[in-house]
């Protein structure tokens, strides 16, 4: 299995998600960001870690979709990010 570090958003990506969701108000750089999310991620319990890397072959399985309610359309996930708010965000590709 990949590491997490895998399924964490790029730098390309981290600039769209600056550029247009306009609920995130990150000041930080990229480099930051991702510091940001290696410390979310070595802060979890045992329990979280176990359900995240759960999550992460599932994801590489391509057996997680998301939907939006607007499209009705479900995507595969394609990686995840901490917030800020050290929420955690699944993502689905362009």
């Amino acid at each position: 299995m990949a590491t997490f570090e895998n399924f964490l958003p790029d730098e390309d990506t981290y600039d769209r998600i600056l550029k247009y969701d306009l609920n995130y108000t990150y000041t930080m750089n990229y480099s930051e960001f991702y510091a940001w999310n290696l410390k979310c991620i070595s802060e979890l319990s045992e329990d979280d870690r176990l359900w995240l890397e759960g999550l992460c072959r599932r994801i590489e399985k391509n057996s997680i979709r998301l939907m939006d309610l607007e499209s009705c359309a479900a995507f595969h996930a394609h990686g995840f990010h901490y917030n800020m708010d050290g929420e955690l965000c699944i993502m689905m590709p362009r």
